[in-house]
């Protein structure tokens, strides 16, 4: 065991097992350090942090805060259909495919603490279904038909908030499809708040490219693949 991981156990481990919710592997203590570049005081003040926020109450609009995030309380967003769990890559990591045109921040069923509720839930559900030694996940935007309504910078802000502050080092690799002219200045604004490894697990993509990646069995009828999504 390396002298990092050692000081990050020893420092939170008497606190993660005061809550069962936020408990940690093995693995999950060295994607912290991953995160923070083996920074053992950076690593644990962010730890901490993860902690404070499972356990704040209320949050985003639940009473129970985090661990109250139920399927019903992201019905509304579910039912837009923009963000589906499929199957898996041919890494074993969890696939979720985000179809960006049916997201509306203009609907008057809109909430952004909805919204972050609805990416808290869907990438918890991912965490779920990974199986050791995968610790990270794929995610596939679709930005085919999307118009400038569909770009929202404040709903992709929370997304990055919540990769970078709770789910570090989960992001295997963004794969970006059908990207029109008008993404790009919104991509230029979008980059500048990422970190360069994380710009460098993006990937722009054609569809017919995805199979490399992605075994039909796991994709939709529409992307070349053989599963039926609504």
């Amino acid at each position: 065991m390396s002298q990092p991981l050692t000081q990050l156990k020893s420092r939170l481990g008497p606190i993660l097992e005061l809550y069962p919710s936020c408990a940690q592997s093995e693995s999950d203590f060295e994607r912290w350090l991953r995160a923070y570049e083996n920074n053992v005081d950076k690593a644990s003040a962010a730890l901490s942090d993860y902690v404070q926020w499972r356990e704040l109450k209320p949050q985003y609009g639940v009473q129970e805060g985090v661990s109250g995030i139920t399927s019903s309380v992201v019905e509304s967003e579910t039912r837009s259909g923009k963000a589906i769990i499929l199957g898996l890559d041919k890494e074993k990591r969890p696939l979720i495919l985000v179809r960006a045109q049916f997201h509306d921040p203009n609907s008057t069923e809109f909430n952004l603490d909805t919204f972050t509720c609805f990416c808290i839930h869907t990438l918890s559900k991912a965490v779920e279904m990974m199986a050791p030694p995968t610790t990270s996940m794929t995610i596939i935007f679709d930005l085919d038909n999307i118009t400038l309504n569909n770009l929202d910078m404040q709903a992709v802000k929370r997304l990055i908030y919540l990769l970078t502050k709770f789910y570090p080092e989960r992001l295997g690799q963004c794969l970006i499809l059908n990207a029109p002219i008008i993404f790009s200045t919104f991509w230029a604004g979008v980059s500048l708040l990422l970190a360069e490894r994380t710009v460098q697990k993006m990937r722009f993509l054609e569809v017919f490219e995805l199979k490399e990646l992605i075994d039909e069995s796991a994709l939709p009828l529409s992307y070349g693949g053989t599963v039926e999504i609504a």
